[in-house]
């Protein structure tokens, strides 16, 4: 069983943990956490040891696995320094801030012989997953335009949220799991224009975005950081095809800790059909999304369902995005 090293002790650092402990596919074995309190209650539940460094971490040799949760900012910093230790390293998104600190990771990624993979996980989510095995077998027909939204209140886990340069705002945050995910079923886009709000710390955290693909699809991303106290968080789905179109539509407790009670819903309409709920299994995301990378790892392969490449032209298109928004231009990729 490999030794996995948490970096941060936050709402994602947790999931992560607890998804580990809950499968039973790899072993807590440390933590990197800089507010002492968070640690020591981390490394008392998941009964793990706590670091001060990755150069502390690394001293005895027992991790194999680094599992980057800290905020965006450092995460070129971290994911750098685990891959040139030799280790396997998850790194959740967005994978950093800009464009050129993304080159840099990808191309020590691709350099190492050790697995990499961005924690993308709507390409694991069960009803995103489905979506594509329906679009990919045709049964939706010719696909031309995709919806997809994502809306929360603002996050209060951490001041750093608030701070652009720290995390990107919304944009980086938010709708990254969206671009990603339309860049996921039809490659990267052709063109971007999109409209929005700057927040008062110079955050882009209410955005919609146009995308322009080269199958002749269209997809339009609708991210809110800022919806109004008690709004659940909510995300939906409508890919729209000339023979059929399925849609999802999911809505939780603030900002997605309550995934258990959440209302949950994925229909077919199929022309000369009644509109059809699709059985769908529930396994959580996150979990499938670890249990893929560490089955990687055990096998000794790089993953492909999420790659550094595609996780470079994600990437790129919320790049393209930010460019959009300060130009008030449409952005040709």
């Amino acid at each position: 069983m490999k030794n996995v090293l948490i970096c941060g002790a936050g709402f994602m650092g947790k999931t992560h943990a607890a998804a580990y402990q809950k499968l039973g596919i790899a072993r807590v074995a440390g933590l990197i956490e800089e507010n002492e309190e968070s640690g020591k209650s981390f490394c008392a539940k998941f009964e793990c040891k706590p670091y001060s460094s990755l150069a502390h971490a690394f001293t005895g040799g027992e991790i194999d696995i680094v599992d980057v949760c800290l905020p965006t900012f450092l995460h070129e910093q971290f994911a750098l320094e685990a891959l040139a230790a030799g280790k396997h390293v998850l790194l959740e998104k967005p994978m950093t801030l800009t464009l050129e600190s993304a080159k840099r990771i990808v191309s020590a990624a691709k350099a190492s012989k050790q697995a990499f993979m961005m924690g993308q996980v709507l390409r694991f989510w069960p009803e995103y997953v489905k979506a594509k095995q329906l679009l990919d077998s045709g049964a939706l027909g010719k696909v031309t335009l995709v919806s997809a939204y994502r809306l929360a209140q603002h996050p209060n886990w951490s001041p750093w949220f608030a701070d652009a340069g720290k995390s990107g705002g919304g944009l980086y945050d938010l709708m990254m799991h969206d671009v990603d995910y339309v860049n996921h079923l039809f490659g990267p886009a052709k063109t971007v224009y999109a409209v929005g709000q700057k927040s008062p710390h110079g955050a882009w955290n209410d955005v919609t975005a146009s995308f322009e693909f080269s199958s002749g699809a269209n997809a339009v991303v609708e991210s809110q950081f800022n919806m109004s106290g008690g709004y659940p968080f909510s995300m939906g789905l409508r890919v729209m095809g000339d023979v059929g179109t399925v849609e999802f539509k999911f809505s939780a407790g603030f900002n997605l800790e309550d995934r258990d009670s959440a209302v949950n819903s994925f229909v077919l309409y199929a022309n000369g059909h009644d509109p059809s709920a699709v059985e769908i299994e529930h396994p959580d995301g996150y979990e499938e999304e670890l249990k893929y990378f560490v089955d990687c790892v055990e096998k000794g392969i790089k993953p492909s369902t999420v790659t550094p490449d595609s996780s470079l032209d994600t990437m790129r298109m919320i790049d393209a995005v930010h460019r959009s928004l300060e130009s008030k231009e449409k952005i040709i990729l």
